[in-house]
């Protein structure tokens, strides 16, 4: 027989138990409790960041349609249709085949916004480009093998020749009263470099990508990345000749379409930062600034040229937030 004081012993020890389980079980109640609003927090959080990326993606999307659309506008504003062909600027009577209206048209082409006019004027210049036959043979066309003869042919997907380019010389291809017509053509006898030209670099960058060339792409694009300091890019026309100190905005569209080709950005920040100042650069009639000095004061008039390469810029980020 156990003795009062055993069974005192034994009683306390069970009402111990007791309590310890009833820790237990308020302890796993209450981390439970805490589990399920931190996990549902979590999920509101990740639904609100969600949405937050969506509005932001959206907003995003229709400041640059509203770019595209005011660039295209402007582009077709510029349009003869006696010529068949973009002039290089507003009230010019130069026009260029290569590179200002090949790049018309691939800007036209590329964008969702294109209504019947726009898509009318496209096919007008790329029916004027071929119907110059005394510079066949040295224009060439997007579907011709070999080097490039104009260095924005490697934009083309079409393009499956080499992603080298050669140095440019300007060329007259016609006169028709007060107009002249003119092409720039990658013929020279140097080879221009990635690791002097930005926009050389993103060039090839570009060509090497849709040759399922990986190297050449890392290698392209790192060379060109290189030279941008958060305002333009500081290569060597940038350091000497005549636009020194000028930085030139076609390079930021080159940057852009160039990184977001692959869909990415790799940067996000110099991303960003080229995107808001290539924005910086539209005027008002849509037409885009060719260079902009270090405090992002204008430098220079609008053209054909850096308007369908923002555009091409543009209509690229578009598709990949799409």
């Amino acid at each position: 027989m156990r003795t009062e004081e055993e069974k005192a012993q034994t009683r306390f020890l069970i009402v111990i138990c007791i309590i310890a389980l009833l820790g237990v079980a308020a302890l796993s109640v209450y981390s439970y409790t805490v589990t399920t609003s931190l996990s549902q927090q979590n999920t509101s959080l990740s639904r609100e960041v969600s949405d937050l990326n969506s509005n932001l993606s959206s907003l995003e999307n229709a400041l640059e349609e509203r770019e595209v659309q005011a660039g295209l506008n402007y582009l077709a504003s510029n349009y003869n249709p006696h010529v068949g062909l973009i002039s290089e600027s507003p009230h010019s009577d130069v026009y260029w085949l290569y590179s200002d209206n090949f790049l018309a048209a691939l800007a036209i082409n590329s964008t969702r916004l294109s209504n019947s006019t726009l898509t009318a004027i496209g096919d007008n210049i790329s029916k004027t480009l071929a119907r110059y036959p005394p510079m066949q043979q040295t224009l060439c066309t997007v579907l011709c093998v070999g080097n490039a003869t104009n260095q924005y042919v490697l934009l083309s997907t079409y393009w499956k020749g080499s992603c080298y380019l050669k140095s440019a010389e300007d060329y007259t291809a016609g006169h028709f009263g007060d107009i002249e017509v003119m092409a720039t053509l990658n013929n020279g006898s140097g080879t221009l470099s990635e690791t002097r030209y930005a926009d050389i670099a993103f060039l090839q960058a570009v060509c090497n990508l849709r040759q399922g060339n990986v190297t050449g792409w890392s290698q392209g694009f790192g060379d060109g990345l290189g030279f941008y300091n958060g305002v333009g890019f500081n290569d060597t026309p940038f350091q000497e000749g005549s636009s020194k100190g000028i930085y030139q905005t076609y390079k930021l569209t080159l940057f852009i379409y160039a990184m977001e080709s692959q869909c990415g950005p790799f940067n996000q920040t110099a991303y960003q930062s080229a995107l808001t100042t290539l924005l910086q650069m539209q005027a008002p009639d849509g037409g885009f600034h060719t260079g902009y000095n270090p405090d992002l004061s204008i430098n220079g008039t609008t053209n054909t040229e850096t308007t369908s390469l923002a555009i091409l810029a543009m209509s690229t980020v578009t598709y990949c937030f799409s």
